[in-house]
């Protein structure tokens, strides 16, 4: 079995992203920047956020988390947002997520708006990716298939199966395979009986679930490449959706990305640099008007 380090494939994007960087604050006269919406206490959205703010810094992008606790009223939030909507120091914004169940996440994402949606998740970002006319493509879909080509250089005419739980998000990430000419089947993760016979099929299987060891060696053929951006936590440690165990065992020729360094570190770059596309396109924006 083969492990992609995506530690080395986010440092080396990361660097290309610090050379845009300090070419754009000469242009703008400022560092790009980004604000986060922070809401609630999840341990997880806080060490996330905190690992974004790590690479932000190392780059040079000016990093801003606005915080919020649990009890906070959505429509504040959403003040929140329309300022940083209308704020022209601000090039990106990212809410992170989940938020509490008692807020619409909808109504939070159409306020941010487009223009500065770094992760890809409003409505208008999605129609832009899946209609090729987007400036910076959806954060996770990107990570994953930056990941991928690391692993198999030529995806062309590659059979890839994307184990999923939303139709919406398989439908984005469908959509950025075929644009690598790859072949894609969709299957959700509910369908497990499903599974094996969609899998073995496979010459790339991306799993982005978070339902540990979904996917064990029997679901894998030999000479498979096998992207993992599930994450879970088992007894304190984080896991993803492949069986690490039983594909070791098999000893069956895979190459897989490993959860945690795999997808995790390349997805905060891929953020970085769409920080990046933002700023770049508003000073092009600004210059022309």
């Amino acid at each position: 079995m083969e492990i992609i380090n995506g530690t080395a494939i986010a440092e080396a994007l990361l660097d290309d992203v610090a050379r845009a960087a300090r070419a754009l604050e000469k242009k703008m006269g400022r560092r790009p920047s980004l604000a986060v919406i922070l809401v609630g206490n999840d341990p997880a959205s806080h060490l996330y956020v905190k690992l974004k703010q790590k690479a932000a810094q190392s780059v040079g992008i000016d990093f801003h988390v606005y915080r919020f606790t649990h009890n906070e009223t959505e429509d504040t939030v959403m003040h929140a947002l329309s300022f940083l909507r209308e704020d022209d120091d601000v090039d990106a914004i990212l809410i992170q997520m989940p938020l509490p169940d008692r807020f619409d996440t909808d109504r939070l994402i159409e306020t941010m708006g487009a223009q500065k949606d770094v992760d890809g998740f409003h409505p208008h970002s999605e129609e832009r990716f899946l209609a090729g006319t987007y400036v910076c493509a959806p954060v996770f879909p990107r990570a994953l298939l930056r990941v991928t080509r690391e692993a198999m250089s030529d995806l062309a005419g590659k059979r890839a199966t994307l184990v999923v739980n939303s139709e919406r998000f398989g439908r984005v990430l469908a959509a950025a395979c075929r644009k690598e000419g790859m072949i894609t089947d969709i299957i959700l993760a509910q369908k497990v009986p499903c599974l094996q016979a969609a899998l073995l099929s496979a010459d790339i299987i991306i799993t982005a679930c978070g339902i540990p060891g979904l996917i064990t060696d029997v679901h894998i053929k030999n000479e498979a490449v096998v992207i993992d951006g599930g994450i879970s936590k088992v007894n304190g440690k984080t896991v993803g959706d492949v069986d690490v165990e039983s594909v070791q065992k098999s000893k069956k020729d895979i190459t897989l990305s490993p959860v945690p360094g795999g997808v995790g570190p390349v997805t905060v770059a891929c953020l970085m640099d769409n920080v990046i596309a933002l700023a770049r396109e508003r000073t092009m924006s600004q210059k022309h008007n």
